[in-house]
């Protein structure tokens, strides 16, 4: 493989900045990868394909889940100088958008925080898939970046520094075509790419002074300072954003991160992706009766909910036969009720019953 040359990311001109933006997203987000990661059953044996390795930390991770006899192939248009030295690792530099990927060749594939940054994001989508074999996962990770708002700040001047920081942030990436919004949307995008039993998990945090996430947008004054000046604020303004973001009184809601995993079918039927409930019996149960509940949270989805199962037919039916019943029942006591306070009356209007066969005695 090859990375053809074009022009990089957002993120991806500042060589010096890199390594430390790689050790800060691997600081925020590894648990929530490796333990979605951990829920598509990854075991020996598997053959896993990790894009926009970063500094390998997640394919590192892989590598070890799958040895002996299982390999990953991770890759990145700029590959760390010192990859993690793990047994099963091959780290290559490669451009997704553009270089040759083998079609049908892994069991899970996972990319974090990389379809957002490229206008081509559709469309390497579609590659993913097809990279997968019949049966296979694909993982994304990937934010809703579109609102992170302060909770607490020192003073009102605070809280207007920090939301035109973000504002200008959000300019930034709207004009490098980057989709602030990605994370929200790659379930649906998934689905129509041909995945099935899509599932997706997304969650907050509280970002405070010293938390991984505070000190990585408190990198991006840095990372992204010349982007900065040029669209209108200053290098002062910076310095206090950075001051701002290590105040002990501040505290900021963090971007929302999503996680959305699924497979593609497999001939005829897929197979479900692995679940943290035990399976229910197997039943033959008619397609239409798939489920459409959303999936538990914190679990990937692998049958049709027993809840959500019946047709919308079928539970108006059972509905109408309850309230059958309800008034047929008060018919019976009513009654019953005046045939006890007028038995002479009552044995007159019953009407007469005609003898049949079954009526008489036997001998």
């Amino acid at each position: 493989m090859h990375a053809t040359s074009r022009p990089l990311p957002v993120f991806g001109h500042d060589e010096d900045r890199n390594g430390e933006q790689h050790r800060l997203l691997s600081l925020a987000l590894d648990p929530l990868t490796t333990e979605r990661l951990a829920l598509t059953g990854i075991g020996p044996g598997w053959r896993c394909l990790e894009v926009g390795a970063g500094n390998g930390g997640v394919a590192a991770w892989l590598a070890r889940r799958v040895a002996p006899a299982g390999s990953v192939l991770a890759t990145d248009i700029r590959p760390p100088a010192r990859p993690p030295d793990v047994a099963g690792l091959e780290l290559v530099r490669h451009d997704i958008v553009r270089d040759p990927l083998p079609e049908a060749e892994f069991d899970l594939v996972h990319a974090r925080l990389v379809l957002r940054l490229l206008p081509e994001r559709l469309a390497v989508l579609d590659r993913l898939v097809r990279a997968l074999k019949p049966g296979g996962v694909l993982q994304l990770d990937e934010f809703d970046a579109t609102d992170a708002p302060a909770l607490r700040v020192p003073d009102p001047a605070a809280h207007r520094l920090y939301r035109t920081f973000m504002e200008t942030k959000a300019q930034i990436m709207d004009g490098e075509e980057v989709d602030m919004a990605w994370g929200r949307k790659a379930g649906a995008a998934m689905s129509r790419a041909g995945l099935t039993e899509v599932s997706s998990y997304h969650r907050f945090e509280v970002w405070s002074a010293g938390s991984p996430g505070l000190q990585l947008v408190s990198h991006h004054t840095r990372h992204l300072r010349e982007k900065f000046i040029r669209a209108g604020m200053t290098g002062r303004q910076l310095a206090d954003v950075r001051d701002l973001l290590a105040h002990p009184v501040f505290r900021a809601r963090s971007y929302a991160i999503y996680s959305v995993q699924g497979r593609r079918p497999r001939e005829g039927r897929g197979a479900p992706i692995a679940s943290t409930c035990p399976p229910p019996p197997r039943t033959s149960t008619p397609r239409w009766r798939a489920s459409t509940g959303p999936p538990a949270r914190n679990s990937i989805r692998s049958w049709p909910n027993s809840s959500a199962s019946a047709s919308p037919r079928s539970t108006a039916a059972r509905s109408a036969c309850r309230c059958t019943r309800g008034r047929r029942w008060k018919r019976e006591k009513a009654r019953n009720a005046w045939t006890r306070s007028h038995p002479g009356r009552a044995a007159l209007c019953s009407p007469a019953r005609s003898a049949r066969p079954s009526d008489s005695p036997r001998p």
